[in-house]
């Protein structure tokens, strides 16, 4: 069973103190789009709000899947609100973790990453999709890294603890996994991408 993990607590101070979920391209959110990657085979999808909670409630509503859960400390950044998420979700399921930040990824892509954690049986260790080279979003870890995960200090990142394990690759040709907004330079160049994807398969 896998569950998944949105990290949409930050303030996105580069986008004009904007909640994330809530940019659009063409009339599409964030938040729908990342929603739409994620398959029906994901049990459920815990979102993690921080600065802008009210918007990203509102944003994440309609899907009988989303439970939107408060981290207060969001200021201390994407671990605090991995660990929030984590809390709420329990230790039986391997995590799908999708930053909000990244919502042109593909929902073919998204399957694909959870076919080869399947195929590699679940390992202790987490899965992340390769672009050209460069380690992207969302990624699946095992469950079985969330208490040490959820027992390390306040300090220590998310991704310190990851470098612990096993790390495996799967390699993809979906390039939006590596590119996320932080600035309006990069949504622009988002809304590129998702505009040329229209031309090249209309809906």
């Amino acid at each position: 069973m896998t569950v998944a993990i949105v990290l949409a607590a930050g303030a996105g101070s580069r986008l004009g103190h904007r909640a994330k979920a809530t940019v659009s391209f063409d009339g599409r959110t964030a938040s729908s789009m990342v929603l739409a990657a994620i398959p029906s085979s994901v049990s459920s999808v815990v979102v993690v709000s921080g600065a802008h909670s009210v918007e990203v409630e509102e944003a994440f509503g309609g899907d009988s899947r989303v439970r939107v859960v408060h981290n207060s400390g969001w200021e201390r950044g994407q671990s605090s609100s991995l660990r929030v998420g984590l809390a709420e979700m329990g230790l039986e399921a391997d995590v799908l973790l999708f930053p909000v930040d990244y919502p042109m990824v593909r929902k073919a892509t998204v399957e694909g990453l959870l076919r080869r954690w399947d195929e590699l049986g679940a390992p202790v260790g987490r899965l992340v999709p390769v672009f050209h080279g460069a380690h992207g979003h969302p990624v699946v870890f095992s469950h079985l890294l969330i208490p040490e995960l959820m027992s390390a200090a306040a300090a220590e990142s998310a991704r310190s603890v990851f470098r612990r394990g096993r790390t495996f690759e799967w390699v993809t040709d979906d390039e939006a996994t590596t590119r996320d907004m932080d600035t309006p330079e990069d949504v622009l160049s988002l809304l590129r991408l998702h505009r040329d994807r229209l031309e090249l398969n209309p809906p």
